[in-house]
């Protein structure tokens, strides 16, 4: 029962406004969580950030038994918001797998994905990135 997770990123477009001209670094805030003005990555930034191993359990998307099949592919795109702790804040669906318990496992999955934080000025600040997720079976 085991299956190949590869996990392939689509693209965005980068919005970072930058600031100079700061004569001591700012104090870091206390950890805050993605929201909606989190800064959008482009999707090869956003998983360079990652630092979780997607082939170790429980980061590790599956599929359930009964779909893992020879040849059976599924796949979904979402949207993974990281707050400035380098956790998980929330995972929105983009387009799902067609599957509900295959889109809640992926989901939980990518709930515990950590990452190192994206610092813009010396300052941490959450961001979110686009995950495209494909799972084969062997």
């Amino acid at each position: 029962m085991s299956a190949r997770a590869s996990v392939y990123l689509f693209a965005a477009s980068v919005a970072v406004a930058g600031c100079a001209g700061k004569s001591q670094p700012p104090q870091p805030p206390p950890p805050t969580q993605a929201t909606d003005n989190a800064v959008m990555l482009a999707p090869n930034r956003g998983t360079s950030l990652r630092v979780s191993d997607l082939n170790q359990p429980p980061h590790r998307p599956l599929l359930p038994p009964r779909l893992n099949r020879s040849g059976n592919v599924l796949w979904g795109m979402y949207k993974v918001c990281v707050g400035t702790d380098g956790m998980v804040s929330r995972v929105a669906t983009i387009l799902p797998p067609p599957d509900n318990d295959v889109n809640a496992q992926w989901i939980g999955a990518m709930n515990t994905w950590r990452y190192n934080p994206h610092v813009v000025d010396g300052v941490a600040v959450p961001f979110c990135h686009p995950v495209r997720i494909e799972v084969r079976a062997d």
